[in-house]
């Protein structure tokens, strides 16, 4: 696989992932929080670690709840001669019950390569599924059409998809934790802060995601982050998130790439917001009649959507197509 296919499949399972970046298990069981507080909320009296305290154990009395995400990626840089830039944009809706075990997503992902990309914005979108123990995906790819997969859904693998629990890991994980103060979102009053993640647990989890998708690799990855931020707010009479965002900017070297003899590098930022609403109102969900001719998936063990490694690589294939068909000597 060439340097620069190696970076748009990365690019594009990256922008794919990030539709569930709020949700990434950067803060599994295995890892112990260190987590300190410094500064209080005036108005209440209360500092970041005991407002995290109290979202932490309102969690377990969330039975249902309706989720909004969107996110904007972008990169650019120079890989040998090459000078790439590109964009990707994502949104997401969906509604999740915690006892049943159901979950409804749709997905919208639109990816824009000028320069490489023949056919101009190529557009992905999914909606998944998950109910009586198996998940089930209605994808439209590009060059493939719709198509609808599904697979055996574990506990392990229904925690891994929950996103309000994996949410709360970053506050569980969290190496610190600031009040950044008040703030009324959408007329809902609530507390801000501003959460440190624990980076060695999120650089492992980014790397084994585009491992197990891909089989593409980035060693030591946790020194390509230049930034990472993490905003939450918590409404101040339930303690429930409200808001998540995050921002954050990778520069990747040339030569973690494969391009040897290159001290060229690609920066790649990417901004999620997800909203939490509608806490307590029950999911009805009914599978369309086309689910029941859905072909069964094997050997997937990733805890992300697993329909990942077909849209990436299938996209990438689509993006550098030229228009007599074939792909340009550069990227193969």
């Amino acid at each position: 696989m060439s340097v620069i296919k190696k970076l748009l499949v990365i690019f594009l399972t990256m922008a794919i992932l990030s539709v569930g970046l709020i949700s990434f298990s950067c803060g599994n069981s295995t890892v112990k929080s260190s987590t300190t507080a410094v500064a209080t909320d005036i108005t209440a009296g209360l500092t970041a670690q005991q407002i995290s305290d109290n979202t932490i154990a309102a969690s377990p009395d969330i039975s249902a709840f309706k989720t909004d995400m969107n996110m904007t990626m972008s990169f650019n840089g120079t890989i040998g001669s090459q000078s790439l830039d590109g964009t990707a944009t994502a949104n997401a809706t969906g509604q999740i019950s915690v006892p049943d075990k159901e979950m409804v997503m749709s997905s919208d992902v639109t990816i824009d390569i000028p320069g490489i990309s023949q056919s101009g914005p190529n557009n992905i979108s999914e909606t998944m599924y998950v109910t009586a123990g198996w998940m089930y995906l209605d994808t439209n790819v590009p060059g493939t059409g719709n198509k609808w997969i599904k697979m055996p859904v574990s506990d392990a693998r229904w925690n891994q998809q929950d996103l309000m629990s994996q949410s709360l890991q970053f506050l569980k994980s969290a190496v610190n934790i600031t009040s950044a103060g008040s703030q009324v979102l959408d007329g809902t009053d609530c507390w801000v802060l501003q959460v440190e993640p624990d980076m060695a647990a999120l650089s492992q989890w980014v790397s084994g995601e585009l491992q197990s998708e891909t089989g593409l690799s980035l060693s030591d990855i946790s020194t390509y982050f230049t930034s990472f931020k993490i905003i939450m707010w918590v409404t101040k009479d339930t303690y429930l998130p409200k808001q998540a965002n995050i921002d954050l900017s990778l520069d990747i070297p040339a030569s973690a790439l494969g391009s040897s003899g290159s001290d060229n590098s690609v920066d790649l930022t990417i901004t999620a917001i997800a909203n939490f609403h509608d806490y307590g109102v029950p999911l009805s969900l009914q599978l369309p009649p086309e689910a029941s001719n859905a072909q069964i998936m094997q050997n997937s063990n990733s805890p992300m959507i697993p329909s990942i490694t077909t849209l990436a690589v299938t996209t990438t294939t689509d993006v550098l197509t030229t228009d007599d068909g074939t792909i340009p000597d550069c990227c193969k």
